[in-house]
């Protein structure tokens, strides 16, 4: 894995699904599908995701202390 450093961050949404077969609510379907919110961090074209949650105000707040701690530019998205 190559890690490097980032020109700034942002926090996209992103909707993950999951096999249901063999967790507890296997009765209720095949799949599920979970709402997460993802910090990327942005090199040229390439990302690199490092944090996700179900709470915007978790990520939200995590991107905004990482873009000062790193000092590069925090992208905030209209989700």
């Amino acid at each position: 894995m190559t890690i490097f450093f980032p020109d700034y961050i942002t926090v996209f949404s992103a909707s993950f699904s999951q096999n249901a077969d063999w967790s507890s609510v296997a009765a209720l379907g095949k799949e599920r599908s979970n709402v997460f919110f993802v910090i990327k961090l942005f090199k040229d074209n390439k990302h690199f995701s490092i944090f996700k949650s179900t709470s915007y105000v978790d990520v939200d707040a995590k991107a905004r202390e990482l873009s000062e701690f790193l000092n590069v530019p925090y992208k905030a998205k209209a989700l």
